[in-house]
């Protein structure tokens, strides 16, 4: 299935939220918004993706 992640055409295996972000490897804790609608990490698990989503990673960094 084809993705937008973070602006970045990808292809994936799966159509499950949480399956996804863990396979990108996220180890901080983010923020995810798919086609710009934030999905809370309560509903991870149960959020299917659909071919052509736009999906944003999003976390926070700290410096200044």
């Amino acid at each position: 299935m084809k993705l937008l992640i973070n602006a970045q055409e990808k292809n994936i295996e799966h159509s499950n939220l949480a399956q996804l972000v863990q396979d990108l490897g996220y180890e901080r804790p983010v923020v995810i918004a798919v086609n710009h609608v934030h999905i809370l990490r309560s509903q991870w698990e149960s959020y299917t993706l659909y071919e052509n989503d736009s999906v944003d990673v999003l976390m926070a960094i700290v410096g200044g």
